[in-house]
């Protein structure tokens, strides 16, 4: 499952292909307004097509 790439911008302008992005974070509050900071950490994969 991918998300498609509909638009770029500079040498990117017309760029087509897909992009997946997945994520993880932990969370070790549950009561509401507690402030923590959480590492998130991202996984991109995917193709871009430039013209």
């Amino acid at each position: 499952m991918g998300t498609h790439l509909i638009s770029g911008t500079g040498k990117f302008a017309g760029a087509t292909g897909t992009l997946e992005v997945s994520g993880t974070f932990k969370i070790a509050s549950k009561d509401a307004g507690f402030t923590e900071k959480a590492d998130l950490t991202l996984t991109i994969s995917g193709t871009i097509n430039t013209k």
